[in-house]
C-alpha cells in the first residue's frame, strides 16, 4: 500500500515565523486550546456537497493541506479535499483500499503537489456527527500523527464535528471548533470542476432524465460558487472600508503628532535662545565683576603707592632739614664732644650718624669697624652701636 503524506510532513515549521493567519476568517463554535484549524471555504462547500451527494450511504475523503507548531499550539491548514474513490465496504462500513490511496497521490501530485495529507472525512447521514469505533480504528491506522484531523458530517442533520488523536495517543477527543477562511484557492477550485459529484457516465446510459440531472447538479455547484464569491467580495468590502477607516484614522494621529512635533521643536528653540542669552548675561556679569575687582585692586595698588610716596617724601624732607641743621651747627658740633655711643631710631643710615656727629660722612668705616657691621644698610632700630 502506497501512502503518500509529502516529502516534508512539516513544511511549515521553518517558516513559522513569517507565516501570516487568514484575515476574512468565520469562526465555527469555540477556540481549542490546543489545535487550532483553518479551513478553507472551497473545501468546506465541496465537502457538504460531497456529503449531501451521497446521504444515501456514507462516503470518506482525504484532507490535504499544511500544518505546524504556533506558541505551543498545533495549527493546521486545510486547503483541499479529495474524494475516496475505489473503497471497499467492511463489516459494514467504508475502508481505505490500495487504489484509494493510487488515486489520492495522484491527485495530490496534479493539484495539491505543495500540500500534504493532515486529516480524513466520513460523510453519514442521521447520526449527528457521532464518532464510531471503526471510525477511531481506522484513524489509528492511516492517520496516527497529532495533527490528523477527522472530520464527521451529517448532511441530513447539517452538522459536522471535527476529531484527532489526545496527548497519549491512545484514544480520540473533539477538538471544540475551528475556521472557515477565504482565499482564491484555485488548485481546489479545479479539482473541483474537474471532479464533479454526479455520478459516473459509465454508471448509467446518457438518457434524456441523466442529462437534466447533470445540468441541475452542474447548476447547483455553480450557484454555490457564485455565493461562495459573493461572501467573499462582501467581506472584501467590509474589509476595504475598515481599512479605509483605519488608514484615516492613522491620518488624523500622524497629523496630530505633527502638529505636536512642530511645537515641541518651536518650544525647543526658544528655550534654546534662552539658554544662549543666560548664558550671555552670565558671561557679562563675569566680565563687569572681572573688571570690577581689577579697578577695586588698581585703586589699592595706587593708594598704597601714594601713601609709600608721601611717607619717603616725608622722611627725605626730614633728612634734608637735618642735614642743613648739621652743616647751620657745624662749628657749634664740632666745638662738642662726640658721644661713646648711640642708640639707632627709625629711619637712620650710617651716613645719616656719622654725618650728624662728625659733620661728614668719612666716619662710615670706622663706626663699621668698631661694631663689627659688614653692610652700611643693615642697622637695626634700637640698637646701640660705639662711636669712635
Amino acid at each position: 500500500m502506497d501512502i503518500n503524506f509529502g516529502e516534508d510532513t512539516n513544511v511549515y515549521d521553518n517558516e513559522r515565523n513569517s507565516f501570516e493567519f487568514p484575515s476574512n476568517i468565520r469562526q465555527i463554535g469555540c477556540i481549542d486550546e490546543k489545535t487550532k484549524i483553518y479551513v478553507e471555504d472551497y473545501v468546506y462547500t465541496y465537502l457538504y456537497q460531497y456529503a449531501k451527494a451521497s446521504q444515501a450511504s456514507e462516503k470518506i475523503a482525504v484532507l490535504v493541506g499544511r500544518h505546524f507548531t504556533y506558541d505551543e499550539c498545533e495549527v493546521v491548514i486545510i486547503s483541499g479535499a479529495i474524494q475516496g474513490k475505489y473503497t471497499a465496504n467492511q463489516n459494514g462500513g467504508e475502508v481505505f483500499t490500495d487504489e484509494t490511496w493510487s488515486y489520492v497521490n495522484e491527485q495530490m501530485k496534479i493539484y495539491f503537489r505543495e500540500c500534504e495529507i493532515v486529516g480524513w472525512v466520513h460523510t453519514m447521514s442521521g447520526y449527528g456527527g457521532l464518532l464510531m469505533a471503526k471510525d477511531e480504528e481506522m484513524h489509528k491506522m492511516y492517520f496516527s500523527k497529532s495533527y490528523h484531523q477527522l472530520f464527521i458530517i451529517d448532511a441530513e442533520d447539517k452538522m459536522d464535528k471535527v476529531f484527532a488523536l489526545n496527548q497519549n495517543g491512545n484514544g480520540m477527543r473533539e477538538i471544540r471548533g475551528y475556521f472557515i477562511y477565504y482565499d482564491k484557492n484555485r488548485n481546489m477550485q479545479e479539482y473541483m470542476l474537474e471532479n464533479s459529484l454526479v455520478k459516473s457516465k459509465d454508471n448509467f446510459m446518457q438518457t434524456d432524465e441523466n442529462k437534466d440531472n447533470l445540468d441541475s447538479s452542474k447548476q447547483d455547484y455553480t450557484a454555490r460558487i457564485d455565493a461562495a464569491k459573493k461572501i467573499r467580495s462582501v467581506l472584501k468590502e467590509r474589509e476595504e472600508k475598515v481599512a479605509a477607516k483605519t488608514r484615516a484614522k492613522y491620518r488624523a494621529l500622524t497629523g496630530i503628532c505633527g502638529m505636536l512635533c512642530f511645537f515641541c521643536f518651536i518650544m525647543a528653540l526658544g528655550i534654546i535662545n534662552s539658554s544662549k542669552r543666560i548664558n550671555q548675561l552670565e558671561t557679562e556679569v563675569v566680565s563687569v565683576k572681572t573688571q570690577y575687582i581689577d579697578i577695586s585692586e588698581q585703586i589699592q595698588n595706587n593708594a598704597v603707592a601714594s601713601v609709600f610716596a608721601a611717607q619717603k617724601e616725608e622722611t627725605v624732607s626730614e633728612k634734608e632739614n637735618v642735614v642743613e641743621e648739621v652743616v647751620d651747627n657745624n662749628e657749634e658740633k664740632e666745638e662738642e664732644a662726640v658721644p661713646a655711643s648711640y642708640v639707632v631710631k627709625d629711619g637712620d643710615t650710617l651716613s645719616y650718624i656719622s654725618t650728624k656727629f662728625y659733620g661728614d660722612t668719612k666716619m662710615v668705616d670706622k663706626i663699621m669697624e668698631v661694631n663689627g657691621i659688614n653692610d652700611p644698610n643693615k642697622i637695626i632700630v634700637g640698637n646701640e652701636i660705639i662711636l669712635p
